[in-house]
């Protein structure tokens, strides 16, 4: 028996982090499901939005995957998990993946790898609960003023929280 919901989040993590390091490629456009594009769209705008923080992200050195698997264990505390904080580690995972260009480290499927495990093996209730990734997708696909106060509210809680895990992080990267 396959796993659908595995298979569904292992490919869209790596669609997406494999769009992260070389950009569109042709005829893929079309290809994408939903959930994809709208990964695609949401991840954007909060590096947009966030442009100086993700940035900071990029000075962290270590093992991409060790890094991403620290990160998504801190995530869930303090508040659980919600669909911003899942992109706002979807969209770190991005920044580590650029950093493999660079550095040669922690290839797209590698960093989807660990993510699907995170959300489909560790955190799958949660991902089932809110509907899977159709369930990503009508969460920003929502119209209205409360969907965009929602996701502004969201957006800001998160990068806090996140900030708070990733300068964690980093210090005790430094540290070591």
């Amino acid at each position: 028996m396959s796993d659908h919901i595995k298979q569904e989040t292992s490919e869209l993590l790596e669609n997406y982090l494999q769009h992260c390091l070389c950009g569109v490629c042709a005829g893929e456009q079309q290809a994408l499901s939903p959930a994809a594009r709208t990964l695609r769209r949401v991840a954007g705008e909060m590096l947009s939005s966030n442009h100086s923080f993700f940035e900071s992200c990029e000075k962290i050195h270590g093992d991409p995957r060790e890094i991403l698997k620290s990160v998504a264990a801190q995530l869930p505390e303090n508040g659980g998990l919600n669909w911003g904080r899942v992109v706002s580690l979807i969209v770190f995972a991005g920044i580590l993946t650029q950093k493999k260009r660079d550095h040669n480290a922690g290839t797209p499927k590698e960093l989807a790898e660990v993510l699907s495990y995170f959300l489909t093996e560790e955190h799958r209730d949660w991902l089932q609960s809110n509907g899977g990734w159709d369930g990503f997708h009508k969460h920003f696909n929502k119209t209205g003023v409360r969907q965009q106060q929602e996701s502004n509210t969201v957006s800001n809680a998160l990068m806090a929280a996140a900030g708070f895990g990733l300068a964690g992080l980093a210090f005790l990267m430094a540290v070591r």
